[in-house]
């Protein structure tokens, strides 16, 4: 069934609007995924992308937010709903999202340096996740982080905070299961684009507090679930009232 044969959004062109189409553009986008870093080793800002499904299924509801990554505070965020051009389809959640995630980072006064994405980079299916979509589309690398594992196997990390075991895909690694909180379960941590196995790991390290996600995913989650209007929604510091900051 065609959705939409002519979305004209960056990342989704040459896409039919169909399913088939979609797995076999993420079978030509895997192709261009770049897993060496792409950053500067003097990192300051990182942002946060999340996506849910909003109203009556038809609309995504996505949040981002712009972090210094020092201290882990919230530089400006962003929050708005936008058509979705597919059906949820969970290894195809890049066609249905990614409009929605664009819109959020072209609201944001500048660019983060790098990218956390609630989604899977490379340990996907067919190698291009959410996240590794949203670099392809920006520019911008990324890291995706994801709750629950779409591909590939990895041994249970131990019990401790920081914690990670490597994530295979036969004899490929494509990501880590990472023990981010004690007492909860692993999230699975995989380069989207223009960054590397390594750095994924490392800089998901830096960015954990209390969560069980990054913190700048983490406070996006949150703000893509708050119950709101379908208009957009800014913050900035200048502002009376912050976005929720719950721990």
């Amino acid at each position: 069934m065609v959705i939409n044969a002519t979305w004209p959004r960056a990342g989704l062109a040459g896409w039919d609007g169909t399913e088939g189409g979609a797995r076999a553009l993420q079978c030509t986008l895997a192709g261009e995924v770049e897993l060496g870093d792409g950053f500067r080793p003097t990192l300051t800002t990182v942002g946060g992308f999340s996506a849910r499904t909003a109203g009556d299924g038809r609309r995504v509801r996505a949040a981002a937010v712009l972090m210094d990554l020092q201290t882990l505070q919230p530089l400006h965020v962003d929050v708005r709903e936008v058509e979705a051009p597919l059906p949820y389809v969970r290894e195809l959640l890049g066609f249905r999202a990614l409009p929605a995630l664009l819109e959020s980072l072209d609201a944001l006064p500048y660019r983060p340096e790098v990218a956390f994405v609630e989604g899977h980079g490379i340990a996907h299916p067919r190698r291009c996740g959410l996240a590794s979509h949203f670099g392809l589309a920006t520019g911008v690398p990324t890291i995706g982080v994801a709750r629950d594992r779409l591909a590939g196997s990895a041994p249970e990390p131990g019990p401790t905070p920081c914690d990670a075991t490597r994530l295979r895909e036969g004899d490929q690694q494509v990501g880590w299961s990472v023990r981010t909180c004690r007492d909860a379960r692993p999230v699975f941590v995989s380069p989207g684009h223009r960054v590397s196995l390594k750095s994924a790991l490392e800089l998901t390290l830096r960015s954990l507090q209390a969560q069980r996600l990054p913190r700048p995913v983490d406070l996006a989650h949150e703000l893509a679930h708050e119950p709101g209007g379908t208009g957009p929604r800014r913050w900035h510091p200048g502002a009376r009232s912050g976005p929720s900051l719950h721990t």
